[in-house]
């Protein structure tokens, strides 16, 4: 399930210093997820219970919050190798932005109970 992504995945900061074999070592024990989505689909909602960190494997995402009057204001547009949700995983229990698919992806998530004590 992760072969596919593993040469990406060993490049990215999260991971920077961990050998491939290790990395498939600690996937058997996080239990990630992988998704795949199409543009403009909704990956997680502000406010609603944090599923845990996103990897952007493929594609583009966009973090947004919403103001109080009801505009859309973007954050961030992240490209593959990046990460969201790792503000959230350090300091609530909620997501603190919404993310949608910019372009149709694909994205890796890390379960937040398994990752609690990394950040």
């Amino acid at each position: 399930m992760y072969e596919k992504w593993m040469n990406q995945l060993i490049n990215i900061d999260l991971f920077k210093d961990i050998e491939k074999e290790e990395l498939k070592s600690i996937f058997a024990c996080l239990k990630p997820t992988i998704k795949t989505y199409s543009k403009k689909d909704i990956i997680t909602i502000e406010k609603d219970e944090l599923t845990g960190i996103g990897i952007v494997l493929d594609g583009e995402v966009m973090v947004g919050k919403e103001t109080l009057d009801g505009d859309r204001v973007i954050l961030s547009k992240l490209k593959k190798g990046q990460l969201f949700g790792e503000v959230a995983a350090c300091s609530t229990i909620q997501w603190t932005a919404t993310v949608t698919a910019h372009t149709d992806g694909t994205v890796l998530s890390l379960p937040p109970q398994t990752i609690a004590g990394i950040f």
